[in-house]
């Protein structure tokens, strides 16, 4: 019987350098992965950024016609009350209004003249501090 011979395999060797040739095939096998990073470095980069940009600038333009349509809405409200309201203080209808509870314009004016009050005393201020002091006690309680 005949054996068939072993061909010897390249042993890898870990710890001796690749050669130049060989350093400069794997350089070469990677030029067009470099290629294409870098066309998408590029071009891609620049381009999200843009993208998000306009996405910014859409967004804000969305709020201020909300808040232009709001402000709009905001104002032709005011203006109706504001025209009720003058409407309400109309002196036609409360002379109207008047009329119908049976008030009348006055024929003769009183004036009521009222005294200031009297000071309060150190005797009454102590009794009014006593009395706070005394609810506070019967609300903890």
């Amino acid at each position: 019987m005949i054996q068939p011979q072993r061909q010897e395999s390249a042993v890898y060797e870990p710890f001796r350098a690749p050669s130049k040739s060989v350093a400069r095939i794997r350089r070469r096998n990677y030029a067009g992965l470099r290629r294409v990073t870098g066309v998408f470095v590029l071009v891609g980069v620049p381009l999200m950024v843009y993208l998000v940009l306009m996405n910014k600038v859409a967004e804000q333009n969305f709020g201020l016609t909300k808040l232009t349509a709001e402000r709009s809405a905001l104002y032709d409200r005011t203006q109706r009350l504001d025209e009720r309201i003058a409407r309400l203080e109309s002196r036609e209808r409360l002379a109207q209004i008047a009329q119908r509870l049976g008030m009348r314009d006055p024929q003769s004016y009183a004036v009521v003249v009222v005294s200031p009050p009297a000071p309060v005393t150190v005797e009454q201020q102590r009794r009014v501090a006593f009395l706070g002091a005394i609810a506070n006690w019967l609300r903890t309680q």
